[in-house]
């Protein structure tokens, strides 16, 4: 999924990214969402999600958020 900021930022932002859903699916903690590091750029980035969950009906959202220090 790719992700464009609103506003550009001065340098290249560290991102962080989390799942987030309501769900009480067992097999749930089989899904990871993580940033694509080689695809932060001051405009935006790439989030990739490995689901090796076998039960229909995990629809995950994702929160991200990039800063700079």
């Amino acid at each position: 999924m790719a992700v464009v900021f609103k506003k550009p930022f001065n340098i290249i932002p560290t991102v962080v990214c989390t799942l987030k859903s309501g769900s009480n699916i067992a097999t749930y903690g089989d899904l990871t969402a993580f940033v694509d590091y080689a695809s932060v750029t001051k405009n935006g980035f790439t989030i990739k999600l490995s689901n090796a969950c076998t039960t229909s009906g995990a629809k995950p959202s994702i929160s991200w958020i990039a800063t700079v220090s």
